[in-house]
């Protein structure tokens, strides 16, 4: 699947999702409300308490490639390319590359 389909996928999805990070993981729950170019991001927010500081971590790295996997980690769906665009506590905002 190309990367236009894989976006195109995700549109609309809400739901677990993972932050792909080197080896890091980082679960939480995606909300992606449209596509590029009408609307080409969404948010990414964690449950744990833990989690929050890891997310503070990647926002200050924002020139980083970061990769986005919707739903279970054995769903084996091919992971999204995102740009962290904000920050604010246990949510991140974020933008579909493509």
């Amino acid at each position: 699947m190309d990367l236009k389909s894989m976006t195109r996928s995700a549109a609309g999805y809400q739901g677990l999702a993972y932050i792909l990070w080197g080896s890091w993981r980082i679960a939480g729950q995606a909300s992606i409300a449209g596509e590029p170019p009408d609307d080409p991001g969404g948010t990414f927010v964690v449950d744990s308490d833990d989690e929050p500081m890891l997310l503070s971590i990647l926002a200050g790295a924002l020139h980083e490639s970061y990769r986005l996997r919707l739903g279970e980690e054995d769903d084996h769906r091919e992971p999204v390319d995102i740009t962290i665009v904000g920050h604010e506590g246990n949510r991140i905002n974020f933008a579909l590359r493509g």
